[in-house]
């Protein structure tokens, strides 16, 4: 299987959480993951030029959400030998957000054909919302 999990939802509410135990789920059955944060690659943009981690820069937002968007699209047009999820950790707070995500996925042709199954293959593109912290 090769997909596309966008965790989406209110800041602080446990999706970084949900993705790393997603990912570890994942190797557990053999198949390949990918964790891309937009948190930490904001994180570590803001390192690299030396600025203040607390304060928003939106040259640093605008470059962090591209950067996020490339390495899932290389990822998509890298090939695989096993099956590959990406586990995308953000907010997605726009539709249009999470619609960039879902075309990415069908250009690159991310398919979901159940083995032997299903004779048309279809997108799998799913999206986990997260509106609360997960331990409550």
């Amino acid at each position: 299987m090769k997909g596309i999990l966008l965790l989406c939802g209110l800041p602080g509410a446990g999706k970084s959480t949900a993705g790393l135990h997603a990912d570890d789920v994942i190797k557990s059955v053999g198949a390949e993951s990918k964790l891309i944060s937009f948190d930490g690659i904001e994180s570590q943009i803001k390192r690299e030029q030396l600025k203040d981690p607390a304060v928003f820069d939106v040259q640093v937002w605008n470059e962090a959400r591209r950067i996020a968007k490339e390495q899932v699209r290389s990822c998509c047009n890298a090939n695989h030998a096993q099956d590959l999820v990406l586990i995308v950790d953000d907010n997605m707070h726009y539709r249009s957000m999470r619609r960039e995500y879902y075309r990415l996925a069908r250009d690159c042709k991310f398919l979901l054909t159940p083995r032997g199954r299903c004779p048309h293959p279809f997108w799998l593109l799913g999206a986990f919302f997260c509106s609360h912290p997960l331990w409550v």
